[in-house]
């Protein structure tokens, strides 16, 4: 594993790792990594469990933002190459979050990324 050192940006000034221009070529990686995977999970096949829960997971969040636009699924593509999740607490939510739920909207209008759907979820435990 390769040690990476960071410097703290200045005032009015933002970090991001990785930078937005490597998020591509990060998804076409991850996807190779997956496709590989050769186990199972309950007597199925990884490949089956991780497909299933991403068509739950695209219901689900169709079903949520249908409440905000009846009209969302015409407007989307039905087909999704990545699930791009995002998430925090559903308090203190502060500066660094709303850049997060910034960028990963500005992220999805990428032309490398038109396949893709964008999740915001709320974590608590």
């Amino acid at each position: 594993m390769e040690r990476r050192f960071f410097k703290a940006p200045q005032n009015k000034q933002i970090f991001f790792s990785p930078s937005a221009d490597k998020m591509g070529s990060l998804l076409e990686e991850n996807k190779k990594i997956f496709s590989h995977y050769s186990f199972t999970i309950l007597n199925q096949p990884f490949g089956e469990v991780r497909e299933n829960c991403r068509k739950a997971v695209i219901q689900r969040a169709l079903k949520f933002s249908k409440k905000f636009n009846p009209d969302i699924e015409e407007k989307i593509n039905p087909v999704y190459q990545y699930i791009i999740q995002t998430g925090h607490q559903p308090v203190f939510f502060h500066p660094g979050i709303w850049i997060k739920n910034i960028f990963l909207n500005e992220l999805l209008k990428s032309p490398l990324l038109d396949k893709s759907l964008g999740l915001n979820i709320i974590l608590d435990n």
